[in-house]
This record gives structure tokens, C-alpha cells and sequence, in this order.
């Protein structure tokens, strides 16, 4: 900040009690000035200002009827503290001094009147000071900002492209802000006045409620520490004529009570009527109230299904387009990403995915390794009906009970395995059940869960589009009948939302719940049912080395002249052992049978 520039921001603060925002509005007038600096226009001719109507000059210019014939003036404002003698044109004489002790505020209206009256009949003006610079230029930027409805920037821009020398000192263009505000000021009460001169008509229309009924209710709520009771309010003067819930806030006193819902009118607050009344002056009415606040309203008996339009089923089918989209894909083509798109919980299916396919996995497997303990029982068993048959048939003694040790060791085996199959198939059956049933019902539940946030995404919507075209409409000072006949279209959408929210909120919650049972369920029963596997898996291990350490009966003597291992001639002995192998065929299928069963897991 240079010197020049802080002596000036002091003397103003210090002199005339210049606000922040009047000098910091200040500095970037003058930042306009300095970007202006390489124009050069002769400094010694009048400027031409509006139209070859409007011209701007210094005393001496003022003094030469040579040069105001030439431009054909007719009217003067003399803005200095020297008198101005010309019979033949009309004068206007704004006393003022060269300097910062110069006032020209309260003589804008004048100077503009004067300037309106040329310009309408068809008058040439000239505005001057002694140099032309400071106070000419700032009865013009006036008049500017009068007849263009231009603030003090785009004036002074407009001034410097006719007049580059033109540069009002710090108090005058203090003047000129706060003349701007003063206008601003001006425009905001017209349109009030306006907006009230078409209120009677606002509230002589009927009210529309689409079909809705509407009942009586009063409801006291306590306020809490923040001086609140957790609802906002729409609606009211100058456009509606009732006032009503927008929203209801959660774990708030109005959402605890539950007996106000959005949609709902407000009629009386602690049995004062807020009919005509504007939104903010309820709030502050709420706002000035004691420790609770009685609400009397017309409750709004709304149906969900008839807020539930085409649009909003448009809506949901939009979000579940641009869901699984980038951020760059969606806006080139021109689909915007609403909150809570790319939800993390909604990604959470293709973990699911993930988490189904490890499983189907580790089934797979285990069901594999478990068929084929099954087959490795069944060699068993034959192995031990050979032995046992062989050692039925050997004449020695020693012989004998070796081969018949051996085969019962064999069939041991076999019972061992059914033992590891009965113990093990649960396993899979508890892994399957995971697989088939809690996993698809929470993939289901997510769903739900991002059913209910598009559908709540869509309301959200809807009520921001409804908000813009009422701003639209208050923007333009026109009439929009849904809100002059009660807004009982935009309640109906306010209500679907707010029942979507508790839908969608409700939903999340069990989401959470069911994802985290998943997680736990996944990480403690995957690790102890393959526990159970490997603890099965090893005492048949053990067992059998055990048993098979038992049998330990080799080497063994049989005498091979003996008809044991030779083919046997005798018919009738034949057909003896076919029907011994017959039975035994018969009750192994049945114990075959049996045992299938144990592997019907999984399918």
C-alpha cells in the first residue's frame, strides 16, 4: 500500500467516516484509473459525453460563445464558486469550492433533474468546472448512474473512454459511493411497494390443495441450548399467503415431538396469528419466545404416491446412470453428480462379489478334497474285504490273522474316514449357507438401501428446481400460481423428501448393521470352520499312521501248494464264492448309498 494511497484511506476514515467497504470500493476505482493511464485524448477540448447532446468542459470553454455556438449548447451547469454571465443560455449554478472541501451530494437530484429536462426537449448541456477534472466529472458520473442505471464502476469506466482526464478527488468519489448505495437503497423499496400494491390479488386467489385434506393440531415444543426447536420455514409474505414447514431436523425437539412433519402450515406461534407475516419475521418471533413454543397448525394429509411423478422416476433413472460414472464422463454428457453418488456402502457389492467368488472358491475345494477322502474309504474297504477274504481261506493259523489283522486295519481306515466326513460336511454346508443365503440377503439389502438414496437424491432434486423457479419468478416481479394458491405442489414434494430421508436413513442403518455381521461372520467363521478342516483332516492322519503302525505284521508265511492262492476247479466252490462276492457286492452298494450321502453338500 503506498503512502499516498494510506494518507488518503486515513484522512477519509478520520474526516468523513468512511466505512470499510467504501474504501476498499474506493481503491478499486482508482485501480480502474491507473489501468486507463495510456489513453491520451487532448485535454484542452470539450468532451463529448451522451449522444452530441451531453459535453463536459473546463471555465475557459464555458467563457467562449465561439465554441458554445459551434456546439450549440443551450443549457450550462456551472459547477464552481464563480458566477457565470450568459443571457443567451439557461445556467444552473452549483456553488462549490475547488477541493476536498467540496459537497455535491445533496445537488444530484438537481443536476439530474436538469440534465432529464435537456435530454427530453432536445437541449445541448455543458457541464464544467475550472479544470474540467474533479467536480464536473462527478456531477456527470451522477447523472450516469441516474439515466443508465450503471453502479459507480462501469460509469467511470464508460467516463474515462470520453474524458481520460477526468478524476474526481477521494471525498467527492465518497460522495459518489455512497450516493450509488443510496440508489440501491431506492430500487429495493420501489420493488417492496410494488410487491405490495399486488398483494391483495395474492391472497384473493383460492387456495389449490390438489385433493389434500388438512386437519387442526397444536404442539408445544421445548427449545434447546442453542435456542432452537429444529425447524426451517418457507413460504409467506410477499408471495405466499401461508407460512409453512420446509424441513424438520433430526434429533431435534420438533423431530422428537413427531407431531409437525414439512408440508405442514403454520397458523398461530404461542397464539399469535403469523398470517401475512414474512418467513424471517416468524423466525424471529420463535427466536424471541421463552423456553417453548406453542405451534398451532393444519396438518398436511399428503399420499406418497402422488408425489411420486414421472419426473421423479426420470430423476431415479438418471441417478442410476451416473452412480458408476467418473466425474469427467458425467459432465461431458452434461449429467450432474447430486450428493451422495458414489456412495462407499453401494460400492460395497463388488466386494460382495469378491467375497461370494472366495467362497465359491474355498467350497469348490473343500468339496474336492472331501470326495476324495470318500474314494480313498472305498479302497480302503475293498482292501480290507480282500484281506479278510484271503485270510478266511488261508489254512495256517499265523497266516490267517495277519491277513485278517491287515484287512481289519483297512476297515478301520474306511471308518475313520467316514468319521472326517461326517465331521467335515457341516463345514461346507455352514460355508455354503453363507454363500447362498446371507450374502445374497445383504446384496439385496443394498438394493433397497441405494433405491431408497436415489429416490431421496430425486426429491432433493425436485425441491431445488422448485426453489429456483420461484427466485426466478420473484426475480422478474411475476405472479407464479402454485405459490400464490397455497404451494401445496412444492409441500407435497417437501413431505415425499422428508419421508424419503427417514426411508433412506433407515435403510443406511441396516445396511451398516448387516455389513458388519457380514465382515464378522466372514473373517471368524471362515477361520473356524477351516480350523474344524485342518483338525479333522489331522486326527485322520494321525489315526490312521497309528493303526497302520499296529498291523505291522510282514513278513508272513503261507505255503503257495495250498489251493488258497490257486484257481479253483471245483464248480460247486465257484458258485459258492460267486454268491459270497454277490452278498458282499450288495452290501457294499448299501453302504456305498450311505455314504454318498455325506458328500451331498454345497449343490
Amino acid at each position: 500500500m503506498s503512502f499516498s494511497q494510506v494518507t488518503r484511506e486515513k484522512f477519509l476514515r478520520e474526516t468523513h467516516a468512511a466505512t470499510d467497504s467504501e474504501v476498499a470500493y474506493l481503491d478499486s476505482v482508482y485501480q480502474l484509473r491507473h489501468q486507463r493511464r495510456e489513453d491520451t485524448r487532448s485535454y484542452w477540448q470539450p468532451s463529448e459525453i451522451l449522444d452530441v447532446w451531453l459535453f463536459q468542459g473546463t471555465w475557459e470553454q464555458a467563457n467562449d460563445p465561439a465554441l458554445l455556438n459551434r456546439l450549440a449548447i443551450t443549457h450550462i451547469i456551472n459547477v464552481t464558486d464563480k458566477k457565470l454571465h450568459d443571457p443567451s443560455r439557461q445556467i444552473l449554478h452549483i456553488q462549490s469550492k475547488e477541493g476536498r472541501s467540496a459537497d455535491l451530494l445533496e445537488s444530484f437530484n438537481t443536476t439530474n433533474s436538469f440534465l432529464d429536462t435537456c435530454h427530453e426537449q432536445g437541449y445541448r448541456a455543458f457541464v464544467h468546472c475550472h479544470r474540467g477534472v474533479s467536480r464536473s466529472s462527478t456531477i456527470i458520473l451522477a447523472y450516469l448512474m441516474h439515466c443508465k442505471k450503471w453502479n459507480l464502476l462501469q460509469a467511470y469506466e464508460y467516463l474515462l473512454t470520453k474524458r481520460q482526464q477526468a478524476l474526481p478527488n477521494p471525498v467527492l468519489f465518497l460522495q459518489l459511493i455512497r450516493y450509488e448505495n443510496s440508489l440501491i437503497e431506492a430500487k429495493t423499496y420501489q420493488t417492496l411497494d410494488r410487491v405490495f400494491d399486488n398483494m391483495l390479488e395474492y391472497f384473493e386467489i383460492e387456495e389449490n390443495t390438489l385433493g389434500m385434506t388438512l386437519t387442526s393440531g397444536t404442539c408445544t415444543l421445548q427449545k434447546d441450548d442453542k435456542n432452537l426447536i429444529g425447524i426451517s420455514i418457507g413460504g409467506g409474505y410477499p408471495y405466499c399467503p401461508c407460512l409453512y414447514i420446509v424441513q424438520v431436523f433430526d434429533d431435534s425437539s420438533a423431530s422428537k415431538d413427531g407431531s409437525i412433519a414439512a408440508g405442514d402450515e403454520i397458523v398461530t406461534i404461542n397464539g399469535i396469528s403469523v398470517k401475512g407475516q414474512t418467513k424471517t419475521e416468524a423466525a424471529k418471533f420463535i427466536s424471541a419466545c421463552p423456553s417453548q413454543v406453542t405451534i398451532h397448525y393444519n396438518k398436511l394429509h399428503a399420499r406418497p404416491q402422488d408425489g411420486k411423478t414421472l419426473d421423479i422416476i426420470l430423476k431415479k433413472v438418471k441417478h442410476r446412470m451416473i452412480e458408476s460414472m467418473s466425474s469427467s464422463t458425467a459432465d461431458a454428457l452434461g449429467l450432474s453428480r447430486a450428493i451422495l453418488c458414489n456412495d462407499t456402502l453401494v460400492k460395497k457389492l463388488h466386494e460382495l462379489e469378491q467375497i461370494a467368488d472366495f467362497y465359491r472358491g474355498l467350497i469348490k475345494h473343500a468339496r474336492k478334497v472331501l470326495i476324495g477322502i470318500y474314494d480313498l474309504s472305498h479302497i480302503h474297504r475293498n482292501f480290507g474285504d480282500a484281506f479278510a477274504n484271503i485270510g478266511a481261506r488261508e489254512p495256517q493259523f499265523n497266516a490267517s490273522q495277519a491277513f485278517t489283522k491287515f484287512g481289519d486295519a483297512h476297515r478301520q481306515l474306511e471308518q475313520y474316514a467316514i468319521t472326517l466326513l461326517k465331521t467335515a460336511a457341516p463345514m461346507v454346508a455352514d460355508l455354503n449357507t453363507f454363500l447362498t443365503k446371507a450374502i445374497p440377503d445383504t446384496r439385496l439389502t443394498i438394493e433397497k438401501y441405494a433405491d431408497a438414496k436415489f429416490e431421496y437424491l430425486s426429491y432433493c432434486l425436485k425441491v431445488k428446481e422448485m426453489n429456483d423457479e420461484e427466485y426466478m419468478f420473484a426475480a422478474q416481479y411475476e405472479p407464479l400460481y402454485r405459490v400464490e394458491s397455497g404451494n401445496y405442489e412444492y409441500r407435497l414434494v417437501l413431505r415425499c423428501r422428508q419421508l424419503a430421508r427417514e426411508r433412506f436413513a433407515k435403510m443406511r442403518s441396516d445396511v451398516l448393521v448387516k455389513l458388519e455381521l457380514l465382515d464378522q461372520k466372514r473373517v471368524q467363521d471362515t477361520v473356524f470352520q477351516l480350523h474344524r478342516l485342518i483338525t479333522a483332516l489331522d486326527k485322520y492322519h494321525k489315526d490312521s499312521n497309528e493303526i497302520m503302525k499296529e498291523v505291522d505284521i510282514f513278513p508272513i508265511e503261507v505255503d503257495l501248494s495250498l489251493p488258497t492262492f490257486r484257481k479253483k476247479e471245483n464248480h460247486d466252490a465257484d458258485q459258492f464264492d460267486d454268491k459270497t462276492e454277490q452278498v458282499n457286492d450288495n452290501s457294499n452298494q448299501d453302504e456305498k448309498t450311505d455314504d454318498i450321502d455325506l458328500l451331498n453338500i454345497g449343490d
